[in-house]
């Protein structure tokens, strides 16, 4: 389960005036799914239940995320695809809008206690790529000490024509951990800058069974 809350929010009337607040949150509920096909190739998939609140409107939706991973020949090289968001998007009162639909390629090196990730999402409907880069190392077999950097190509459309792409500001660096604990619980925490909106802080509780 994943809450967001934006918490209390100004609003203005159309001279732009204060009128008082407004709150919104947005919750995904997800069951996963997964099983290894043979020694390499591993595949999942996940539902998802989205509901989205501003004031006193809310939406809600249906979504799936599928994917698979690949042992490649070379010892502790990994490589990955997914699609996600796939769904008839949230509809607000009269209007609905896409889910953000993103293809995914990734892959992933194992050198001793640490992982190199590198990442890369397209988003078609927002004519938006991320590549992201990390590491995690396992400073103790329950321990693991997380960073990653964030970069975005994003292009946009004058005149019914799309532009050249460009790459945008750093997104910023982000960092984190992992806390694996008895009986196959786990904790996760990540820090995220999200440039003029502040800091994202997610807090993760995972259970294998």
């Amino acid at each position: 389960t994943q809450y967001l809350s934006q918490g209390k929010i100004e609003s203005r009337d159309a001279n732009r005036q204060v009128t008082g607040g407004y709150s919104g949150s947005d919750t995904a509920f997800n069951l996963a799914y997964s099983r290894r096909i043979n020694f390499s190739v591993l595949t999942g998939i996940n539902f998802k239940y989205l509901r989205s609140t501003i004031e006193s409107e809310s939406a809600q939706s249906f979504a799936m995320d599928i994917g698979g991973m690949y042992r490649l020949p070379l010892q502790g090289l990994m490589a990955g695809a997914a699609v996600q968001n796939i769904g008839p998007g949230m509809k607000f009162i009269d209007q609905r809008n896409s889910l953000p639909l993103t293809l995914a390629i990734g892959a992933g090196y194992q050198i001793g206690g640490m992982m190199l990730a590198l990442d890369v999402k397209n988003r078609p409907y927002d004519n938006e790529t991320t590549i992201s880069i990390g590491t995690e190392y396992a400073v103790f077999s329950v321990l693991s000490l997380r960073a990653g950097y964030l970069s975005t190509l994003s292009g946009g459309i004058s005149g019914g024509k799309t532009m050249d792409k460009q790459w945008s500001d750093i997104s910023g660096l982000g960092a984190g951990l992992g806390l694996k604990v008895f009986g196959g619980y786990s904790l996760d925490y990540a820090f995220t800058p999200f440039g003029e909106l502040g800091n994202i802080q997610r807090i993760s509780l995972g259970a294998r069974f």
